[in-house]
């Protein structure tokens, strides 16, 4: 019971702030942070919205729909059923991993810090703590029970993710095409890109909820060991490509402020051209694992292959660069 007061409490408190912040950037208000920090820059940067969508409103709906999903508990408390709280926890620690994702950008992309922001992910991390130490049986026990939707959300999120990240790259190389990047061209994969993190934000999810009630049986397992590299090398690829590379190329086409480095035209369209093969062949590896279930190799193997594989992506996406290059 205390564990959900301080959610609902928590959730009121973000909505609040949320809703602050929106009045601010409607009215045209300057953002003070007291840390002295440029607020402004944050909450009305390019990242400042996911999927067209102001984050400072999905903020305000995700907390509105916590406090009230969390209150009905305190009055009703045998309101919601295993499966609907199943569903209120995975809201939460999605909620809690976009805020992560947001802290990120704010630090290694902006280099700005909103303490406002910053705020509101503390107060997401208070919620996610408090949902996880109170759920109602065993967090193993209570993710073995919903098994089957945790497996059903992680095979759409490979799906969604797997179809958006091949739109995304094959738009990126045609782009490429002229070896640049126009500011209508970014803002198409910009979006494109932000489903493919909202699928990689599932695959983790349902990824670790597939995996906790058997863990034993998963490191045990070769192909699941596979998985799990791939992954992180999606997630390390997609962020160096469309959170570094792709802003500077974009700075460098059109002569935006940024620090000048000799060469550094070739060199991030050169990166470009190898994260992008990356990315494409790693999502098709892990959807292919992920069908398969099993081999009859060990993991040293598979991952020998794998990095075969990587490694004759890597070397095509130098050489598209280059015979682009040339014709040009």
């Amino acid at each position: 019971m205390i564990s959900t007061i301080i959610i609902v409490i928590l959730g009121v408190a973000g909505f609040f702030l949320a809703g602050f912040i929106h009045h601010k950037k409607t009215k045209s208000q300057k953002m003070v942070c007291i840390i002295g920090e440029d607020c402004d820059t944050v909450v009305h940067s390019e990242y400042s919205r996911f999927l067209a969508i102001p984050i400072e409103l999905l903020g305000m709906v995700y907390y509105a729909f916590i406090s009230i999903s969390y209150g009905l508990t305190i009055v009703l408390p045998n309101i919601f059923n295993i499966q609907a709280v199943f569903w209120v926890l995975s809201a939460t620690i999605g909620a809690f991993l976009f805020s992560a994702y947001l802290v990120f950008i704010q630090g290694l992309v902006l280099r700005e810090w909103c303490e406002w922001c910053l705020t509101s992910a503390f107060i997401c991390l208070g919620i996610f703590l408090s949902a996880i130490f109170g759920v109602p049986v065993g967090l193993v026990d209570f993710l073995a029970g919903n098994h089957l939707s945790i497996s059903i959300i992680f095979g759409l999120a490979t799906a969604i993710g797997l179809g958006s990240s091949t739109v995304t790259n094959v738009l990126f190389l045609k782009f490429l095409k002229d070896l640049r990047i126009s500011s209508d061209e970014s803002a198409v994969l910009k979006i494109v890109s932000q489903v493919t993190w909202f699928a990689l934000g599932l695959l983790v999810i349902s990824g670790a909820g597939i995996f906790l009630p058997q863990a034993e049986k998963w490191l045990s397992s070769s192909v699941f060991l596979l998985m799990s590299v791939v992954l992180v090398i999606i997630i390390l690829v997609e962020a160096v490509l469309y959170l570094k590379v792709a802003p500077r190329l974009m700075r460098v086409s059109f002569g935006e402020e940024h620090e000048h480095m000799k060469g550094e035209l070739h060199y991030a369209r050169r990166m470009a051209f190898i994260l992008s093969a990356t990315a494409i062949v790693s999502w098709y590896a892990f959807f292919v694992l992920k069908s398969i279930g099993a081999l009859p190799f060990d993991f040293k193997t598979i991952l020998i292959a794998y990095i075969i594989i990587l490694i004759i992506s890597v070397l095509l996406g130098i050489f598209t660069e280059k015979s682009l290059s040339r014709g040009s």
